[in-house]
Order: C-alpha cells, then sequence, then structure tokens
C-alpha cells in the first residue's frame, strides 16, 4: 500500500484525531528512516487540498461541509455571530 493510501484510510477511521505528522507516522507504524517520504506525501495532500490543517499542525481531511462567507458581527456584551452571504439564485 503507498503512503497516500495509507495516510487517507488512517484519516477516515471513526476515531481519528487530528494529530501532527510524527504521531502521524508513529500511528502507521512506519519507520523514522520513512518519514520523509511522509512528510512529502503529507505536503503534496495539503497543496492539493486532499488534507487541511485544523488545530494549527494538526493533520485533518477537509469538512464536508461548505464553509461558511460573510460579515461578523460583534455585540457590545462580547459575543459575535455571523451574518451569512447571500448566494445568487438562493432562497
Amino acid at each position: 500500500m503507498k503512503f497516500r493510501e495509507a495516510i487517507l484510510a488512517h484519516l477516515r477511521q471513526p476515531d481519528y484525531r487530528p494529530v501532527n505528522t510524527a504521531a502521524l507516522g508513529r500511528a502507521l507504524a512506519l519507520p523514522k528512516r520513512d518519514q520523509r517520504q511522509l512528510d512529502h506525501e503529507v505536503r503534496l495532500l495539503l497543496s492539493k487540498g486532499d488534507l487541511v490543517f485544523v488545530k494549527g499542525q494538526r493533520i485533518g481531511l477537509p469538512a464536508e461541509d461548505e464553509p461558511v462567507t460573510g460579515r461578523l458581527q460583534f455585540r457590545q456584551g462580547g459575543s459575535a455571530f455571523v451574518i451569512p452571504d447571500g448566494k445568487p439564485g438562493g432562497p
């Protein structure tokens, strides 16, 4: 199995929690000599958008939901909420 398939299969497990590349290598039981190749594959997957950084330098899969874009409205008490942009042709 190639690194790419092993990485994606591991991240698709239901109990996966985002980790950094070193911890990912340990979870995949890779020898230290393969860490450089793992780092390279992770960078490629990040550049393609197949992986994303979450919680700092931890690796995860992109969210299934589309990100919300809009205006952030702050209130005097310190809370805030998002006013979503309307999409053309939408309700």
